[in-house]
């Protein structure tokens, strides 16, 4: 009898361990997923937002070797910047990215980021080595004519002024750098005529570069390398070379579901980075506020939200991303997240 009063007692004790231990757990649990769904404070969601730089260039190789670069191109209709320099043929644009969790509950950022895709084509890849030159030709010839006029004007002012006349070294001074760039695109004319002088592998490569731009906890601007895990639906997923999320940032967790529209909403940008011209990745992340309309639409200025700008609800709830004119949800976000490379 007392043998099994004794193992009657260590049962119960059992179960009662067994009880605390379940509700500790359940509590944490509930704390835990609350603590995770609790809407982002402001600064938190100034810490989600990074300035992503995209740098590009075009490479033209021959039998191998890069010999020509170039900026920029219209489909495979025109090139521009054509250049032996490659420094000179660097294409540079700015963008808002977002620091995004891969799981809802738990801490899966791994230093990857969702922003908006700006990538150059690479419509010239497969084009034939006669195609390639062409273009390279052409650009180059324009150029020259285009040169040539700035040439023909200078040489007149400085037939008909002096050293004493107002402004004349700074005009000067122009001269020659306008002297300097004609000589330029005139040996790289000679240089593509040279290719067409026999057969020749030509192919054309795109190169990326990316780098996230972002203020640590200290406030100082730091600058990490980007790779391009891959892009989709106008998205590009891009993750720290080291796979490690920087100290200081605050990733954003996607719920299952979209918010509705016509509400007012707050965005986290940086004024100016998206304007050609203004462009500065030097500025801090700005609460602005804004308003979510039908059809995802949203009145934010582009001057004062680029594309990848995050908006959130008034309340701190992380709605979706502008994407021109319109909002990417939370759902179109994660299908980049969840999409097999």
């Amino acid at each position: 009898i007392k043998l099994n009063k004794a193992e009657n007692t260590m049962k119960d004790t059992y179960k009662k361990a067994m009880c605390i231990a379940a509700c500790v757990l359940g509590v944490s649990l509930v704390s835990w997923t609350t603590w995770r769904l609790l809407p982002s404070s402001a600064d938190e969601m100034r810490r989600c937002a990074v300035v992503v730089s995209a740098t590009s260039w075009y490479e033209v190789t021959v039998d191998g070797k890069p010999l020509l670069y170039f900026a920029e191109s219209d489909a495979d209709s025109a090139v521009y910047n054509v250049t032996t320099d490659r420094k000179k043929a660097l294409h540079r644009s700015f963008s808002t990215g977002v620091w995004t969790n891969d799981w809802l509950l738990l801490p899966s950022c791994k230093g990857r980021l969702v922003s908006i895709s700006h990538a150059p084509s690479d419509v010239l890849r497969g084009s034939a080595d006669s195609t390639i030159i062409r273009l390279c030709r052409e650009a180059v010839t324009a150029r020259l004519r285009d040169i040539n006029k700035q040439k023909s004007e200078l040489n007149y002012y400085m037939r008909v002024h002096n050293v004493q006349d107002y402004g004349y070294q700074e005009v000067a001074a122009l001269d020659t750098r306008v002297n300097r760039a004609y000589a330029e695109a005139e040996r790289v004319l000679q240089l593509i005529d040279s290719i067409t002088d026999g057969n020749h592998g030509v192919f054309v490569k795109t190169h990326h570069e990316y780098t996230a731009i972002y203020r640590s906890a200290e406030g100082k601007l730091v600058r990490t390398p980007l790779r391009l895990v891959g892009s989709v639906d106008g998205m590009a997923l891009l993750q720290t070379a080291d796979g490690k999320t920087p100290e200081g940032a605050a990733a954003v967790s996607l719920l299952p579901w979209n918010m509705d529209d016509n509400c007012e909403a707050r965005a986290v940008g940086f004024p100016t980075i998206g304007e050609e011209g203004m462009e500065c990745d030097t500025v801090s992340a700005q609460i602005l506020p804004t308003q979510v309309e039908q059809g995802r639409k949203h009145r934010l200025p582009r001057m004062l939200g680029s594309d990848g700008t995050p908006v959130f609800s008034t309340k701190g709830r992380f709605i979706g991303m502008v994407c021109g004119d319109t909002i990417a949800t939370r759902r179109a976000i994660r299908r980049i997240l969840n999409f097999e490379w």
